[in-house]
């Protein structure tokens, strides 16, 4: 009876459950982020900054708590999967290149303010805190090594296709 009633108050959505997130302990997917970037010409890229998660490795860490950052939270679960496994990340994608601005209210900076960019893509970066030394050299307060392309480029042309297409572009 009692296990029946708390299950109706369990909240449902794409959040993994605590087993899963126990088993994700590693420093690598613990450290693993996308950064989400604009581009006008496909040449120079341009992240889209969020309010909460690492980004800008000059900007100190923020405190949100209790408040849990929807978006920020979702980016690091994203992180964990491919693209083509979190619909809501194409969306916000699609979303930035037809310039929605509920959608680009969302993060704490929007690169492209007159109009969206041309190209999305998002590229995977592993992040750490800079040690003490690092910090008094450069004034970094993160470390961030690339992994690699998380999302292609994508533009309101091909972003039909990337919608559709679950299996890539």
């Amino acid at each position: 009876m009692v296990a029946n009633a708390r299950s109706d108050l369990c909240a449902s959505g794409s959040i993994p459950n605590r087993k899963r997130l126990r088993s994700l302990s590693r420093d690598d997917e613990r450290s693993a982020r996308d950064v989400i970037e604009g581009s006008a010409d496909g040449i120079d890229w341009k992240p889209y900054e969020f309010k909460w998660k690492p980004g800008d490795v000059m900007r100190a860490p923020g405190w949100c708590a209790p408040h849990q950052p929807r978006l920020d939270w979702q980016m690091w679960f994203a992180a964990l999967g491919s693209y083509q496994q979190n619909p809501w990340f194409v969306q916000t994608v699609i979303s930035l290149l037809h310039g929605k601005p509920e959608v680009a209210a969302l993060f704490e900076r929007n690169p492209f303010p007159q109009s969206p960019p041309r190209y999305v893509r998002a590229t995977f970066y592993r992040y750490r805190f800079t040690t003490v030394q690092e910090h008094r050299q450069t004034g970094a307060w993160w470390k961030r090594q690339e992994l690699g392309e998380y999302l292609p480029g994508v533009s309101p042309k091909t972003s039909a296709k990337l919608a559709s297409d679950r299996s890539g572009l």
